[in-house]
């Protein structure tokens, strides 16, 4: 019966640390598409800067 318990206390100690690798593998993931988010927000706010430049530009062509 203790080899059963020592098995199974053996098994969840492994389960447990496998999780910690997984959690800390998910963790890394999450913070690189947090960064790759920011990178394509700061794309989005430059191209609606150009937009906003050439509509100005077309303005005054028009005119």
């Amino acid at each position: 019966m203790k080899i059963i318990i020592a098995m199974l206390l053996a098994s969840a100690l492994c389960f447990a640390e496998e999780s910690m690798v997984v959690r800390n593998q998910l963790d890394k993931v999450i913070r690189l598409l947090q960064d790759l988010n920011d990178g394509q927000n700061i794309q989005i706010m430059m191209l609606q800067q150009i937009l906003k430049q050439q509509q100005e530009i077309n303005e005054r062509l028009k005119k």
